[in-house]
Parts: C-alpha cells; structure tokens; sequence
C-alpha cells in the first residue's frame, strides 16, 4: 500500500489543450491516491483557474478540528475529584454543506496525561498511561527546563515530523474503537458506531404534541404520516421522504454516486463545533475497567448538540446513541443540511439539573436537561430569535418533553438567538430556595453580524452583509445608525425547580419549571450573548449576585439578595459597572463570560494626612474581549481587563481611567525608577507608585498591541492566583498563505497585578537586574518581563482554559486549539494546592 505523505500534492493545469496530454497525465499523477493523495484541476480561463483555487484552499482548510473545550466530568465516586476520563467533540469542515463531527472519549491517569483506551498501567503507583494518547513536549529531557527538545517528556520518545506538544500519537485507540483513530474525526468514537448502524435502527424524536418524545406519534420517520411535506418546507411527498431519509442517515441523494440512495451516508454523525458535552452520571458505582463498559451497570450518558439537527444521547458504557431529539423549530430548515452552504442547528452546550433522590441505586433520580441552539435557532429576518427547550430525561432511555422557551413566550419577548448556555443555580426567592436557570437574552445576528472593526453603531438597513463578508483585515462597517428592532439586551432567570423542605432533607418540586422569576432589560442596543457568571457573597449556600457582559464590552453587576437587595425580586436590580468602548477606542465585544474572584480591595484614607488605607470585600472581575464572529478582523486593539467591583459601589460605570494600564509591564521592567518619596507618596513611575496605584485603582488592562488582530475568544480562569487567558491571532490576509488558520496562545498573569508570572521565554533569560528585583519574585530563576505573560499553544482558535485535579490532587492547566484538543503547554504554578477529600465526624 502506498505511503500517505505527509503534504498532499495539488495541482492545476492553466490553458492546456488536448495537445499537452503529457502535461495532463503528469498533472494527474502527480496528484493521484498513489503519489501526492490531493486532487488535479484543469482551467481554460481566468474564472476556472480562480474556482480551481479556490477548490485547493477549502481542501487544504478540511483539518481534523476541536473547538470547544474537553469535558472532564467529576468521578462517579469522588466529587472533589474529576473522573479519569476526558470527552472530546470534534468537526471536521469541508466545502459542502454537511460538515462531520465526532465524540471521542481518552482515559486520564494521575498525572493528568491523556490515555489511550489500553488505559492504565496497573504496575506504576501512583498509575500512569500504559499507553500516551498524544505527545507531551515542554521542557528539555536532560535539563527539565524549557525549551522543548523535540522528545516526549514521559518516555523519551522523539516525535515523528509534523507533530508538536498535544499532537495525537498515531497509534492511539480511543475508547469505544478498535484500531487507531487519534484524533480523526471520521474513524473511530461514537460517530463510527453510529456509521456502523442500520438508520432506521436509530431512534430520533421530535415533538408533534405528545410529551413522551418516545411515543410513536414524535417518532422521525417515513412512516409517521404526522411529519408532512409541509412541516418540513419541502414541495412534495417524494421530497419529504428523500430529506427524512437523509437525516436519519441514508445516502438519499446519492452524494457518492454509486448507484445506491439506500446505503448510508459517507458520515452521519454532524459536526460538534460549539457543543460542549454534558456527562450524567445516573448510578454510582465501583468504577473499574469491567463495570465502566458493562451497560447494566454503567449508566452514565454523555448529551451533545451536533449540527446534523440533533440532540444526541450517547451511553458511555459503549458509546452507541440511545436516541436523539429534533427541536420542532428546525424542522422546516433541515432541508438546509443538504445545501450549497455549511447551517447550524443545535450548536450549544447542555445544562443538566440532577436531583439525586435517598435512593442508592439512583434510579430514583430526577434529570432535567436545558438547551439553547446558538445560530441553529435563528433566522435572517428581522427580529433575531431563538428557542431554548427543556427536557425531562430522568429515563435515560425515554425522554419526555417539558417545554419550549423563544421570544412569542410570555415575557421573553426581548430573547435572541440563544447563545447564551443556562447557568444552574441554587438562589433564594422570598422565603423560598429554588433552582434557577440563568442566562442571557443571546445574540442579536442580525445587527451584530453587519458590525465589525472599530465601529459602534450599525449600517443601514439597506446595505446587504453577506455570508462571505468576514470583515477579515484592518477593516471597519460603516456607521450609519442604530440597532434595527434590537434584541437580547438583558438577562433571564427561570424556574427549574421548588426546593421543599422535608424530615430527611430537600425534595424537588418540578410543578413551575419553565417560569419566569424574574427579567432585566437594559437600555442600551447590545445584546448579552454569554453566559452568566454567578456569587454567593455572603457564603449563604446560595447565589445573591451575578456579572454578565454585553457584546458592547458592557460589564453587568446583579444583585439578587446580596445588599443592597433583599430576596423580594422587586429590590433586584442592575448596575452598569465599567464600560470598554469610548468614542475614540472603539468595536471591542465580547462573548463569553468573566471570571469572578472575591477578594479585598482598597481606597485611600479620607483623610489625607492619615496614611492608611481602608479595605472592603469586593470582585474582581476578569474577561478579555474580542469579536467571535468575525476573528479575522485587525482593526481593533482588544484588551485582557481585570475590573474591581466593591461591595458598596451603587453607581458603577467605570472607564479604562479608573484602571492601570500595565501592558508594557513596567513592574518587571529592567530598568525602573528608584523611589524617593514615602509610603503613602512614592515616586512616579517607580515600582512602589505602580503597586500603589494597582492596590487603590479600579484594576488593571492589558492592551493587545503586539500582534495585529490578537483577541480573546474564551472564558478565563484563575487559580491560585494565576489569571489564564488564551488568545487568538488572525494571519495575513495574502491569499498564499492557506495553510495557517491562525496562531493561539495562552497568558499566564498574576491575578492582581496583571505581571509574568512563569518563565514563558526561554529567549529573553537574563539571570539578574541590578535595579529591579521584583521581576524574580515569582521563585523564577531568571527575569520575567513582558514576553514571559504568553506562550504559543497552536494553531486555530483555542479553547478556554481547563483545569483539572487528578485523584492524587495534582492540578493541571489544559488548552485545547485546533487538531490538539487537549495539550498541557506547562503553565501550571508550581505550588498550585490540590483539592483533597476532608472527612470528620461531629459528636
């Protein structure tokens, strides 16, 4: 069998005629499955060549993908520890309109290194990997130290070419397939068993009416005469049973030309592209190898929204599908699956409430599943919509309809497309505890998207953005006016359940789910697209305070029962904190939530011939901005924000001049200004004048002005006072550069000050400074400055960072980009605390 390169050759033949037959075989083999594995064109003409162009970049850019971050739910044994298990969506885009996806499942040992399914080796303690699922490269094998030398820093392995730290190893089996799949989308994990199925086999539901979606009459079928050629847009009884045919995995249209449009598709399951998976753990038990793929015992199921239309419900005892559900809002679209462009159906991420019931089987428990649709609920007319839908799937086998939430629903008139993934908490209302959907009212597309660059305001209705229009390069919108009919400007807070309380505890009280407690509508044109981050400021067991951040850069405080509310939802309100746009510095957005930290925070005695300062509870909140929807653009300088928010503040609306711009990093600059002056005076511009200004400011900022584009597209995290952010970086526009989709990397700051905390380049070492000693106190060997605050991860636009703790207590920092979905680029502080099980008994 011939040796698959590892570059595919493609070739195009500009102006050859039936005369140049040498020169068109020589094209063709050069390209052919036994030499360069790509694809040859011919093009009589400059329309020709550009589409043959264009044919060999949307080939190149078919790349093995995984945005969202990994899932590591906790352990079906110990919940202070995550499971040693990590599930990973993936997509693969390509230039037709179905795009594949998969999920894959790895073991994780007590190192945090990622499995194949040989698992782990049962004669190392603590237990690692028998065999590694992907390359680990850091640090140098003899030293230890970074720089990466090109071997794996587990065993010693050199890396094949091509491959990087958080590459699949060829060789690795994920779990529920037999031969090596890595990270391949279309070969191996559920999408492979799904592959494997007769369609008509699976079980797919919509909603027509009857609440048990396992009911024949919700059944996706040909035979079910409710499901008309109407109900899904399409012109006719021969039509409607080609599209359902499709979906449920059929080749109907005969995409592969053979003859056949009764075999299966090439691949059925759709891709995971913004679909985090959700794992609920239904029974607990002894996990060991033999009970976790034993389905009578391992009743653990993994739900993910995929863009084949489809809520899917996997087991994780074998990864087959137990059933998938169709919103009924969708059902007139799916026709769009098989279209000239790439659609979205349910692109978002599930939230799970679990109510586990005294009973120790678990069989007894109640599962309540929550899901929005991101761009799968939307439309392109005016105004933006979305649905969100409740699901009862306490029989993992036979879910059960509950409800339908979009902007024709009561008091939800203002909801947009549903971005934003419902946050589950605990909060109090009057005298009751109940548990609360929280979220935000989503993204307005049809505003939002014409936007884009430095610009505020919006195009006229008149003018026409189309879906190729990406705003890529130091390009703006115009500005012409407001918002047409905008929505999704403010948040929501829904009932999930009543918590009532007994003899033997709380029981869940499910008579209300779906109502609405209570609402905000802010004044303003941006809509709040992420998710809601959520306190408990007093430690009360419950949530009294929340941030949103509008797509504007807005930030949001809520106080639901922290002061100077009460738990009376008339006292409720919002608070406009800080503002990120101005005038001048505009087009900053963001679309994911911040990362709330409780701490002190400090203000100048009032009298100032005392030189003390007073301290006061506060958050400290952290996001990054950048536009998701359009990562291409360069024309705007986004920004890392750390923003105090005191307890007693009530009027808000902070600028970056209450902040401290640090993104030169003078603190750990090599020359700084010797100070002179006094405690409570330093001298400008020396290190104790900038700790002075930080510990009295409103914050800090980072502008990101090193590289042309560079933007935050995830949520932060902080941990033992490290600030994580990951960023992207679009490349050059020239079209000759179509192998690079852009480059991310990930920050490592000091949570208060915003300074290099770790050796990130191994460049810049320099062993001492003779003015500034400051930049060694992080026990660094060397000097950290500027350069130190990032690191390169990958290419693509990674994910969030995650963190995990093993069952031995090591904690590790995770960033997943591109075809690595999960790579330790070793930025975890040493000394991070691990989270250990404490057990006492009271007498």
């Amino acid at each position: 069998m011939a040796r698959i390169p590892a570059c595919k050759a493609y070739t195009i033949g500009f102006g050859l005629s039936g005369a140049d037959a040498d020169a068109v075989s020589l094209l063709n083999s050069a390209a052919d499955s036994n030499h360069g594995h790509g694809q040859a064109f011919l093009a009589a003409d400059q329309t020709g060549l550009s589409e043959a162009l264009m044919h060999v970049v949307s080939n190149i850019l078919e790349i093995n993908s995984s945005f969202v971050a990994p899932i590591i739910p906790t352990s079906p044994e110990n919940k202070t520890s995550d499971a040693s298990r990590v599930y990973i969506g993936l997509f693969k885009p390509n230039n037709t309109s179905y795009w594949e996806g998969n999920l894959k499942k790895f073991g994780l040992d007590s190192y945090n290194d990622l499995c194949d399914k040989s698992d782990l080796n049962p004669s190392t303690t603590p237990q690692k990997c028998l065999n590694y699922a992907t390359y680990m490269d850091v640090v140098n094998n003899t030293t230890k130290l970074p720089p990466a030398d090109g071997k794996d820093d587990r065993d010693g392995t050199m890396l094949p070419m091509g491959k990087t730290n958080g590459a699949f190893r060829d060789s690795a089996i994920s779990f529920w397939s037999e031969n090596a799949d890595a990270g391949n989308v279309t070969a191996g994990g559920a999408g492979a068993l799904l592959q494997a199925r007769t369609p008509t086999d699976r079980r797919l539901f919509t909603y027509l009416g009857n609440a048990n979606l396992a009911d024949a009459s919700n059944s996706f079928t040909v035979s079910n005469v409710a499901i008309t050629a109407g109900t899904l847009g399409v012109a006719d009884s021969v039509a409607r049973d080609n599209l359902i045919n499709f979906v449920v995995g059929y080749d109907a249209y005969d995409d592969n030309s053979n003859g056949s449009t009764t075999d299966n598709r090439d691949w059925i399951l759709g891709d995971i592209l913004h679909s985090r998976p959700a794992v609920v753990n239904y029974k607990k038990y002894t996990f060991s190898t033999a009970n976790e793929s034993s389905c009578s015992t391992n009743k653990t199921m993994i739900f993910v929204g995929a863009n084949d239309g489809m809520l899917h419900a996997f087991r994780d005892c074998d990864g087959s599908e137990a059933w998938a559900f169709i919103p009924p809002d969708t059902l007139p679209n799916l026709q769009l699956m098989h279209s000239a462009t790439h659609t979205n159906f349910l692109d978002s991420s599930v939230s799970a409430y679990v109510y586990d019931a005294p009973v120790a089987d678990g069989l007894a428990d109640t599962v309540y599943l929550m899901v929005g649709q991101r761009r799968g609920g939307g439309g392109i007319v005016s105004p933006a919509k979305g649905y969100y839908y409740l699901i009862d799937a306490s029989d993992p086998e036979n879910p059960k309809f509950v409800k339908s939430i979009s902007n024709a629903t009561s008091g939800f008139s203002e909801l947009a497309e549903t971005w934003s993934e419902p946050k589950l908490s605990k909060i109090k209302v009057g005298t009751e505890y109940k548990i609360a959907a929280i979220f935000g009212g989503g993204y307005d597309n049809l505003n939002e998207d014409r936007r884009y660059g430095a610009a505020t305001t919006y195009p006229a209705a008149s003018v026409s953005v189309s879906n190729t229009d990406l705003g890529a390069g130091l390009v703006s919108s115009v500005e012409t006016t407001t918002a047409l009919n905008p929505k999704g400007r403010g948040i929501y807070i829904v009932e999930i359940a009543r918590l009532v309380a007994g003899a033997s505890g709380y029981t869940s009280d499910f008579t209300n789910i779906g109502s609405l407690i209570w609402s905000y509508v802010s004044n303003s044109a941006a809509s709040f697209v992420g998710e809601i981050s959520t306190v408990d400021v007093k430690n009360r067991g419950y949530t009294d305070r929340l941030y949103a951040i509008d797509v504007a850069g807005t930030l949001w405080r809520f106080n639901i029962g922290a002061l100077p509310s009460t738990t009376d939802t008339t006292t409720w309100s919002g608070l406009k904190v800080f503002t990120a746009n101005t005038t001048t510095d505009k087009g900053k957005k963001v679309f994911y939530k911040p990362t709330i930290v409780r701490d002190y925070c400090y203000s100048a005695n009032s009298n100032p011939a005392i030189c003390g300062d007073v301290a006061e509870t506060c958050d400290m909140v952290f996001y990054g901005t950048g536009d998701r929807e359009h990562p291409l653009n360069k024309n705007v300088v986004d920004r890392i924000y750390m923003v105090k928010v005191k307890d007693s503040e009530t009027t808000g609306n902070k600028t970056e001049s209450n902040l401290v711009d640090v993104t030169t990093n003078q603190l750990q600059a090599a020359t700084v200004v010797t100070n002179t002056g006094t405690t409570c005076s330093p001298t400008p511009g020396s290190i104790a004048y900038i700790l002075r200004q930080l510990k009295l400011g409103g914050g800090w900022y980072i502008k990101l002005n090193e590289l042309a584009g560079e933007k935050v597209l995830a949520t932060s995290a902080v941990i033992n006072k490290v600030a994580y952010f990951t960023t992207y970086v679009p490349t050059n526009s020239d079209p000759c550069q179509t192998t690079n989709p852009g480059d991310s990397y990930v920050y490592a700051l000091r949570y208060n000050t915003g300074e290099a905390i770790l050796n990130l380049n191994t460049a810049n070492d320099v062993a001492s400074s003779t003015t500034n000693t400051r930049s060694q106190t992080s026990g660094e060997t060397v000097l950290l400055n500027r350069a130190d605050r990032k690191k390169g991860v990958g290419q693509g636009i990674a994910s969030g960072v995650v963190v995990t703790t093993s069952s031995t207590g090591k904690v590790s920092v995770f960033v997943g980009a591109g075809d690595k979905p999960l790579t330790n680029p070793g930025i975890t502080k040493a000394g991070t605390k691990p989270v250990k099980m404490l057990n006492w008994r009271l007498r």
